[in-house]
């Protein structure tokens, strides 16, 4: 394992984990073995180290397991929820739009956490039903409640890197747009940095949504290998910056923040900002040029009829003094 395997064009470096399972598994453990066995594997290569199979372990897979079939049952039951956590533009001094987030409840888990759902979705496959699901009952919405009526610019909805990877992912969002009668302008789709390495699939579905006018925002930014170049090769008119990204700043630990603003705005990219929590946050960061703000301080995920209580009782909550 120490030396690689050598073919003609590559050299293969190989690494081994190791578990050990103690005790014995009864009848209805037997098909959540494989997730238990996966999990130790995972926490084996990050200790490196041989990791005992004990029954906390073991605890956390049959928890991933059930999550897996709150999943399935959610999806085929087509009870996958949408929230909508509003966007506060610093310009129009308004709320001018929402992001759509999926939740998940379970009559047997209760409220499922996104995190948990989303990661149970993704090695499951199960994602981009999980998205189209979110899509057409966000279409659903829209006809009961139309932007314009709403008073909102548009809404963003999330696209999953392996819904990106789909060389007919953009084909099917036109399609169910279409059958809903909702027009794609309506809608800015959300993309994660790490969907920018399958580069050439990702343009070709972002050029035929831009085409039905929709708009492309860059989600995250900051939280992986964040590269300015290569996100300025795709068109992206939005990016939002990760609330960790953000608060780091305000907590005095990273001084980027502003110098990141600057160079996207100076390509002609505006920016969103996530996790405002105040006042002084929302103030400092429509000083420093920022378009949208989005987090507590404005409001958390609501469901859809708290949302349209909030836009019928809200009122601005960053100072009208700031230029």
């Amino acid at each position: 394992m120490q030396a690689p395997w050598i073919d003609t064009h590559a050299h293969l470096y190989l690494t081994a984990s190791y578990a050990m399972f103690r005790g014995h598994l009864h009848q209805e453990e037997v098909e959540q073995f494989f997730d238990y066995t996966a999990m130790a594997l995972q926490r084996a290569e990050q200790q490196h180290d041989v990791v005992i199979m004990e029954q906390s372990l073991f605890q956390q897979a049959r928890l991933k397991t059930k999550v897996r079939q709150a999943v399935d049952r959610a999806i085929e039951n087509r009870t996958v929820q949408i929230y909508l956590q509003p966007l506060y533009g610093t310009q129009e001094r308004r709320i001018i739009g929402a992001e759509v987030l999926a939740r998940i409840y379970d009559e047997k888990l209760g409220l499922i956490r996104p995190d948990f759902f989303i990661t149970a979705a993704e090695r499951s496959g199960t994602i981009t039903k999980i998205g189209e699901q979110v899509f057409e009952k966000t279409c659903l919405f829209l006809n009961e409640h139309p932007l314009q009526e709403l008073g909102l610019k548009r809404l963003n909805v999330n696209l999953s890197p392996i819904q990106c990877r789909d060389i007919h992912m953009a084909e099917r969002i036109c399609r169910i747009a279409q059958h809903h009668h909702i027009p794609l302008r309506s809608f800015c789709f959300e993309i994660t940095e790490s969907a920018l390495s399958y580069e050439a699939r990702l343009q070709q579905n972002i050029d035929m949504l831009m085409a039905q006018g929709a708009t492309i925002s860059l989600d995250d930014f900051g939280t992986g290998y964040s590269n300015l170049m290569r996100v300025l090769k795709f068109p992206f008119e939005d990016v939002k910056l990760d609330m960790t990204f953000v608060r780091a700043y305000f907590d005095h630990t990273n001084k980027l923040l502003p110098a990141i603003i600057d160079g996207f705005q100076s390509f002609g990219v505006q920016i969103t900002a996530e996790g405002v929590e105040n006042k002084q946050m929302a103030d400092t960061l429509t000083k420093l040029g920022c378009r949208i703000l989005q987090g507590f301080y404005f409001a958390k995920p609501l469901p859809l009829d708290d949302f349209l209580h909030y836009l019928k009782t809200t009122t601005p909550k960053v100072s009208s003094t700031i230029d």
